[in-house]
């Protein structure tokens, strides 16, 4: 697969499961017949703390089976926070993210496009594990209205629609509900395009806004031959060491097939974005192989004992439960310690084993040591 997915948490569904058997006390509710029992890694929450105790907080809660979901889904959490700071230890990002505006405000005139559609194209460098997250679209037209924009991409894929605000001659940025969030990689093809594209209608026209004022050391030249991303740049352009951007327009939405040339021109469109290494998606791209990969194993065990390190902290912080036993809360803290010594352990082996081969945008981290020679007499 080539695609990482827009939520960082979907690979690890059912990485553990809440309980390996069926109990006649403890019964699935709604919600729960299909998927409480089923583990693709073999490990069950329950194991480490027992129905029993679990329904102590049902005191508090709703049931057992919400309590536990509620704890694997912390669990998951926190091994991807913990994961990636962990492996951020061992490598450094190859580039440094960007965040910021594409395209210039600046317009004088209009422009006078006779093709049906009009946008802006992002020729992407093939780097895999970085996402172009869209944040918000400005459009800057000659009428006060609305535009629909489309996201396409050149391996026959549409991304979805916006529906855009315009103002005559004026900008008018419109935040995305849901961003889009498209990857600069896929198995298909050498590099993704994106298309970013309405249709004009009547004497709609974009003002003439351009990518860049081409002056300074920047200078831009969309050219898929010679791509400008393969020099390295920063402050404000950042965005050129991943993206070549520029307008397109065209009669037809064939692009899987065309390839439409683009140029400075922004068609009245302006974009801001964040452009970053997906570095949760290096511990869990695809899907994980807990029969032949031991960093899939330690990732079930990681995320096993942070779901555990959760339930023993609610036991705690509930004043409602019954702990006021001294072999209670010794027994908590004894298993809590366990439990966030393994996690740790696990932590360390992943970050320090993991298969970063797989993705473009992390490079090793240059470690300098101190060592001691021995001196020759």
């Amino acid at each position: 697969m080539s695609i990482i997915p827009t939520s960082r948490f979907d690979c690890y569904e059912n990485i553990i499961g809440l309980s390996r058997t069926p109990v006649d006390c403890y019964d699935p509710k709604t919600g729960y017949e299909l998927d409480y029992n089923t583990s693709y890694s073999g490990l069950y929450l329950d194991e480490l703390q027992p129905l029993n105790r679990v329904k102590d907080l049902e005191k508090t809660l709703t049931t057992v089976w919400d309590i536990l979901d509620n704890g694997r889904d912390n669990g998951i959490k926190q091994f991807v926070r913990d994961g990636q700071q962990e492996l951020m230890k061992e490598y450094r990002l190859r580039h440094n993210p960007y965040k910021g505006i594409i395209g210039r405000i600046k317009a004088k005139l209009d422009r006078s496009i006779t093709k049906t559609y009009a946008g802006v194209q992002f020729f992407c460098k093939d780097n895999v594990g970085t996402i172009l997250k869209i944040n918000s679209i400005g459009t800057i037209m000659n009428f006060t209205g609305t535009i629909d924009v489309t996201c396409y991409d050149n391996i026959g894929q549409s991304h979805g629609t916006v529906t855009l605000n315009t103002t005559a001659d004026t900008l008018n940025l419109n935040s995305l509900i849901t961003p889009f969030e498209l990857p600069l990689h896929s198995d298909y093809c050498d590099n993704l395009r994106y298309y970013f594209v309405y249709e004009l209608t009547g004497n709609q026209q974009p003002r003439n806004n351009d990518l860049c004022c081409n002056c300074g050391g920047f200078r831009p030249v969309f050219n898929p031959n010679i791509p400008y991303f393969n020099k390295s740049y920063g402050g404000r352009y950042g965005w050129a060491n991943y993206v070549m951007v520029g307008g397109s327009e065209m009669d037809d939405l064939d692009f899987d097939e065309t390839d439409y040339g683009a140029s400075q021109n922004m068609n009245g469109l302006i974009f801001d974005v964040d452009i970053k290494c997906h570095i949760a998606g290096i511990l869990c791209r695809d899907e994980l192989d807990f029969d032949a990969d031991p960093v899939a194993i330690s990732i079930a065990y990681a995320v096993l004992y942070a779901s555990g390190i959760y339930l023993i902290e609610k036991f705690f912080s509930d004043p409602r439960l019954n702990l006021g036993k001294i072999i209670d809360r010794e027994y908590l803290a004894v298993r809590q310690k366990e439990m966030d010594e393994k996690y740790k352990e696990h932590l360390i082996y992943i970050g320090k084993t993991i298969d970063v081969t797989k993705t473009d945008c992390i490079v090793c981290r240059d470690h300098q040591r101190i060592t001691r020679k021995p001196m020759l007499v």
